[in-house]
Parts: structure tokens; C-alpha cells; sequence
């Protein structure tokens, strides 16, 4: 896939300012707009270890991205820019993953690309409400305090 001019001058605009959204149809170069801008946001480098060798952003870099999209950008960001993606799946990930910066006392990430999807966002560490088809009502009901 080439960009389009108007990609181009998109994602030229975008890498101006601190954060956007943008939307894409179906089919319109999501993930290559979510990469793109990220490289031209953070800068990135090549690694040193890594045969052949990836892209990795100055920066660590969160996709929020619908979890049946995972694997497609994943896949395409490994075949067509050369990175990896990290999948944050919970809480408890990030909190293995990221360190503490002593000099501003905040918790961040290493540089790089880290995927998550709103569900996983909103969903960390509550208790997953139960299956209606598969639980008694009397067990719903007191599951949402009702009598």
C-alpha cells in the first residue's frame, strides 16, 4: 500500500500537535495511519539484538484498538514496519512491564508499541458479570443487589 496525498498531508498535521483522534473507513489504512504517526510523533531507532532488525519508537506507544483487530495490526505492523507489539491485557502486565521513574516518581513503559482495547481498559481487576444465559436469575438479581 502507498499513502495517498491527503494521508500525507494528514499525518504530516497530526505529528504537529500532542494527540488526535482519526478515523478511518474500513479498509482506508488504519493501522498504516496508527504506525505512521507514531514514528513521525516519537522518532524511533533500530534494534541492535533483533534479526532482522525492527523499529522501535523512541517512545512507548498505546493503540487502543478493538480486540478483534489484535492480531490484523500485529501481523501487518511485524510484515510491513518491522516492529512488535506488546499486548496489555491487564493491570497486572503493565505493572511488570513498567517502571517506576525515580525522578518524577510516575510509572512508564519502556519505548515501543503496546496494544490494549478499550474492554481490557474499562474491565481491570472487576469481577466479570455473569453469563445471564447460563445463571440462575435469582443469582442475577443478587449479583446486582437487588432482593
Amino acid at each position: 500500500m502507498e499513502l495517498k496525498p491527503f494521508q500525507k498531508q494528514d499525518y504530516a498535521r497530526l505529528a504537529l500537535v500532542p494527540g488526535a483522534i482519526l478515523g478511518h473507513d474500513p479498509g482506508l489504512g488504519k493501522t498504516w495511519a496508527a504506525y505512521t504517526w507514531a514514528f513521525l510523533k516519537a522518532g524511533y531507532t533500530k534494534s541492535d539484538i533483533e534479526d532482522p532488525k525492527v523499529l522501535i519508537p523512541k517512545k512507548p506507544v498505546l493503540i487502543i484498538e478493538p480486540g478483534d483487530l489484535h492480531r490484523q495490526f500485529v501481523e501487518e505492523g511485524r510484515s510491513i514496519f518491522k516492529t512488535h507489539v506488546t499486548a496489555l491485557d491487564s493491570q497486572t502486565t503493565f505493572l511488570r512491564l513498567s517502571r517506576i521513574n525515580p525522578a518524577t516518581g510516575k510509572r512508564s513503559l519502556p519505548p515501543g508499541f503496546y496494544i490494549t482495547s478499550y474492554t481490557q481498559l474499562g474491565s481491570n481487576g472487576v469481577a466479570d458479570f455473569p453469563n445471564p444465559y447460563k445463571t440462575h436469575p435469582k443469582a442475577l438479581l443478587e449479583f446486582l443487589g437487588c432482593k
